[in-house]
Order: structure tokens, then C-alpha cells, then sequence
């Protein structure tokens, strides 16, 4: 199901066990574990962070972690 991504030394990199400091769209719903879709409907609402460059959009591994983290449901007492 995920992709394996070459790194320059030729061997191989697992996007969520070694995940890129900065990602594509692609990239960042493959390391959260959604589509791509929905990661573009959370940029579009401004409820993901990220970086716009000359039309292309990044988004900051920690930026990614702290929005999980933010949306973590945590179990309560029973």
C-alpha cells in the first residue's frame, strides 16, 4: 500500500518510517494516511498547514505532527 521512494544513495526510503522534512501533496497523504483529495480539501479549508512556492505546495513534517497531534481523541475515564 505505501510507496517506497529511492534515495540518492540508491537505497530505499518508507515515507512513514523516514519521512521527507518537507512533502508534496502526494507524499503528505501517504504519510497521514488519507487521499489526496482529502489533504487538498484540508489545505483548501486552511486547516493543514502549508508552504506555497511558486505555485507548487509543501507541506513541514512537524507542521503535519503537530495537526495530529491537535486532533487526537484521547479515551476518557469509564
Amino acid at each position: 500500500m505505501f510507496r517506497k521512494y529511492p534515495k540518492a544513495n540508491g537505497g530505499i526510503k518508507d515515507i512513514r518510517t523516514n519521512p521527507p522534512q518537507y512533502m508534496n501533496t502526494r507524499e503528505a497523504a501517504e504519510y497521514i494516511g488519507l487521499s489526496v483529495r482529502k489533504v487538498e480539501q484540508l489545505k483548501r479549508g486552511r486547516r493543514l498547514p502549508y508552504i506555497r512556492v511558486d505555485g507548487r505546495f509543501l507541506f513541514r513534517k512537524e507542521s503535519i505532527d503537530r495537526f495530529l497531534e491537535k486532533h487526537e481523541v484521547r479515551g476518557g475515564l469509564l
